[in-house]
């Protein structure tokens, strides 16, 4: 299990998952519509959908802009729906420095 201090709470997953602040949240892109990303790991996403779109029953493309690097494109799934969220299971791994990348871009941030 990890704490820090940008979630406050204690990891118990697998893959630890960078949670954003809504303004510095990132997007992703599904079917040409835009979401904000609420937190992110290597496998998975959850993503904010307050107007409760529906998404696809099956395996779908995903387009990811991280605050560095170029975008990601990977195939996901909707594995839960959570009132306004919905979380996404990724089938091919974002790349570990993605995530450590915007790890560090949220540190620099709180450090301002």
């Amino acid at each position: 299990m990890v704490a820090d201090k940008f979630t406050q709470t204690i990891q118990r997953r697998a893959h630890f998952r960078v949670k954003y602040p809504v303004e510095h949240a990132p997007r992703m892109i599904i079917t040409g519509t835009p979401y904000v990303v609420i937190d992110i790991s290597e496998r998975g996403a959850r993503l904010g959908n307050p107007m409760r779109r529906r998404l696809p029953d099956d395996i779908f493309k995903v387009f990811v802009w991280l605050h560095e690097g170029e975008p990601l494109k990977v195939l996901a799934k909707v594995v839960r729906l959570e009132q306004a969220n919905v979380a996404l299971y990724f089938l091919q791994e974002i790349p570990y420095n993605r995530i450590l990348s915007e790890q560090v871009y949220l540190k620099k941030l709180s450090q301002k």
